[in-house]
């Protein structure tokens, strides 16, 4: 079980059944490549699926 931006459970099959979706584990902070991937992600992606947890 995945946890969603609102702090509750999230159910990655049940809340994308019958859509395209893309789930993507990146590291928010290490000091050279995951910066570049996770600013990669952001673009590609207009919600809230890529922003760094707060």
């Amino acid at each position: 079980m995945l946890t969603g931006p609102d702090g509750k459970p999230f159910d990655f099959f049940d809340e994308t059944k019958g859509k395209l979706a893309f789930l993507f584990f990146g590291y928010t902070n290490c000091p050279d490549v995951c910066p570049v991937h996770m600013a990669s992600c952001r673009k590609s992606s207009p919600g809230p699926a890529c922003r760094p947890p707060r």
